[in-house]
C-alpha cells in the first residue's frame, strides 16, 4: 500500500465478520467449527474463507487468533478480550514497553506491556502457519476487534509478516 487509506463499506463489513468469527473459538464454540467455517452469523456471512488454522496463544493468556484464506489471501484474525485473564491483559497496558526496532521521528515506540505480552503468546503460531500457506507474495489482511485490534496491530509491526501488500482493519482499536 502507499500509506493512504480510503473507507470501503464493503470491506469494513466483510472484516467485520472475519474479526466477529474470532470468537467462534473455545471455550464457547469447538475449534473444529471455526475451521470447518461453521460458527453462525459471522461464518455464514462470508464467502470463500478457507484453510481455517484456529491458534491459542500459550500461558493461558486471553490470546486466540485464526489463520486462513479469502477468495485466496491470506488472512488473519485476532479476537479481542473474551475473559478475566484478557481484561487483566488489557489492565496491565496501562504500563507500557519500548517496541525493539520501532522508531518513529528518533524516537521510540511504546506499547502497552498486556498487549504485547498477549501478541507474543501467539505470534509464533501465527507465523508458522502463514509460512505454510506461503503467504509471502500474495499478502496478509490482518483484523482484529479491540484487544485483537492491538494484536493485529503488533503483527503488522512484525517484519516477519510484512509483505508487498498488507491491509488491517481494526475494530474498536486499543491504544498500542
Amino acid at each position: 500500500m502507499n500509506g493512504t487509506s480510503t473507507y470501503n463499506q464493503s470491506f469494513a463489513l466483510t472484516a467485520t465478520y472475519l474479526a466477529s468469527a474470532a470468537y467462534c473459538g473455545p471455550p464457547s464454540w469447538s475449534a473444529s467449527k471455526l475451521e470447518a467455517w461453521q460458527c453462525g452469523p459471522p461464518c455464514d456471512a462470508v464467502s470463500g474463507v478457507s484453510d481455517i488454522k484456529f491458534l491459542a496463544g500459550a500461558g493461558g493468556v486471553d490470546a486466540y487468533a485464526y489463520v486462513g484464506r479469502l477468495s485466496g489471501q491470506c488472512m488473519v484474525a485476532f479476537r479481542g478480550t473474551s475473559d478475566l485473564s484478557g481484561w487483566l491483559e488489557d489492565l496491565e497496558s496501562a504500563v507500557t514497553t519500548t517496541l525493539d526496532g520501532c522508531s518513529y521521528g528518533g524516537k521510540a515506540c511504546y506499547v502497552g506491556d498486556g498487549f504485547l505480552s498477549n501478541y507474543k503468546s501467539v505470534a509464533a503460531a501465527v507465523k508458522t502457519e502463514l509460512a505454510a500457506l506461503s503467504c509471502g507474495a500474495a499478502g496478509v489482511l490482518v483484523v482484529g476487534h479491540s484487544l485483537g485490534a492491538a494484536e493485529a496491530t503488533l503483527a503488522v509491526d512484525e517484519h516477519s509478516i510484512r509483505t508487498s501488500t498488507m491491509r488491517i482493519a481494526r475494530i474498536h482499536r486499543s491504544r498500542v
